[in-house]
């Protein structure tokens, strides 16, 4: 039997309902999604005054026709750029003039998607009602795309379904891909800057959301996928301690399927040859990309693709080395710390989806379709091979060759539908 046979038939009959699934759970678990309501043409825009100075912001309208206070683009750390690039967050300074948060914020640099900037240490604030004395719940979230893409901004997470509640919803930009998870093991690039970069605005939070109606007491942080990774692994780390109440993380868990790397120096000296710095040493490979312009950063992500589009994750959270002054988010392999008892006791709320990530197959599916069968052979005669870059797990060991024999042996006996014709 080839694996086409076995594979084929599930994609186009769960793919579609797997691919829907996912978008009603994000906004009906969460409110996030693309919505309808969009910023109003009002003649005076809303102002807010907290600790880091005053802002300017605009109108957005619930789904319900409730009118939202919206704050687009408040910086909660300096912009991250020549020395700054590689090292973390400072807070965000204080201002004399208004700010003009009535506009989308640039995100941080990533693949795809639009208005892009180093400036990008970004929050949004969206509220139905302003003052210190309001105190409602706080969501903040944590938005996905595998730590290279996706943003916080208004047009992708906007807050048309959740404001409905009375909440107020903080939305995060975080550094991205090589600007945020180089990871050398050493001094110099221990790791997780992006991840480093929500705690600075979690802490953002607690100095300043009163102003937005917001109870500092009353967190909840939300994400999936790349979002339900950092969530959890805010329960773990010290660095978070006291910032949040609650979690809920949807479709991604930091656990499996394989142990969390210590350092991701290879892959960080691929990148400095790709934009033509030098890898000697991590000093001069730093001080060499601290100063290549984002985009062409962002641009050689295709280059650490193995097979297609995979590995859907390349750069991403590491356990963190011990060093003498260097404050660490990650201390430990996450299933450790949980079987310690190494977490923040909040309550949690975790989800999935039962055809998660069904896209991976919707490929070689189409062109099978089409009557090119090149891939599906390709997945037969190399499965073992193939299948860890794929699904993202140990390569080149006996135990990832008999994951990878359970898994073609799963497939095989769950999918009993006929072949599709091409």
């Amino acid at each position: 039997d080839s694996l086409y046979s076995r594979i084929a038939p599930i994609v186009f009959s769960q793919y579609a309902v797997a691919m829907a699934r996912l978008f009603i759970l994000s906004a009906l678990i969460i409110g996030l999604m693309l919505g309808s309501g969009t910023s109003g043409n009002s003649s005076e825009n809303p102002e807010v005054t907290f600790t880091l100075g005053k802002a300017k912001g605009s109108f957005f309208e619930s789904r319900l026709g409730k009118r939202i206070y919206a704050f687009r683009g408040l910086r909660y750390a300096e912009a991250p750029i020549g020395h700054l690039r590689f090292n973390l967050a400072v807070p965000a300074k204080p201002w004399t003039n208004v700010f003009d948060a009535s506009e989308e914020g640039p995100s941080c640099p990533r693949t795809g998607g639009q208005n892009k900037s180093d400036d990008c240490l970004r929050l949004n604030v969206y509220t139905t009602k302003l003052g210190a004395e309001t105190k409602r719940p706080v969501i903040v979230f944590f938005h996905p795309g595998a730590f290279v893409g996706f943003s916080g901004q208004s047009y992708v997470f906007g807050p048309q379904y959740l404001l409905d509640e009375d909440v107020v919803l903080v939305t995060v930009n975080y550094r991205l891909g090589a600007i945020g998870f180089t990871a050398t093991g050493d001094a110099l690039a221990p790791g997780n800057l992006g991840l480093k970069d929500q705690v600075e605005a979690l802490r953002w939070v607690q100095r300043n959301i009163c102003p937005f109606g917001g109870d500092p007491n009353s967190v909840t942080i939300v994400g999936y996928s790349a979002g339900a990774w950092s969530t959890a692994l805010h329960m773990l780390s010290p660095m978070s301690k006291g910032l949040f109440h609650r979690v809920v993380s949807m479709s991604g868990a930091p656990t499996k399927p394989a142990p969390m790397p210590h350092e991701q120096i290879e892959i960080a000296k691929k990148q400095a040859t790709l934009v033509g710095c030098p890898n000697d040493t991590t000093k001069r490979m730093l001080s060499c990309m601290e100063n290549v312009p984002h985009e062409k950063m962002v641009s050689t992500f295709g280059e650490f693709m193995e097979w297609h589009d995979s590995p859907i994750r390349v750069w991403g959270p590491v356990v963190e080395p011990d060093i003498p002054g260097v404050e660490r988010f990650i201390v430990g392999q996450p299933d450790e710390l949980i079987r310690q008892g190494k977490f923040h006791k909040v309550p949690f709320m975790a989800g999935t989806t039962r055809d998660e990530f069904a896209s991976l197959a919707r490929l070689p599916v189409v062109e099978a379709r089409k009557g090119n069968n090149s891939i599906f052979d390709d997945l037969n005669e190399n499965w073992d091979h193939i299948a860890p870059i794929i699904f993202s797990y140990e390569r080149n060991t006996t135990k990832s060759k008999e994951i990878s024999r359970q898994l073609r042996d799963f497939l095989s006996l769950e999918v009993k539908i006929p072949q599709l014709s091409a």
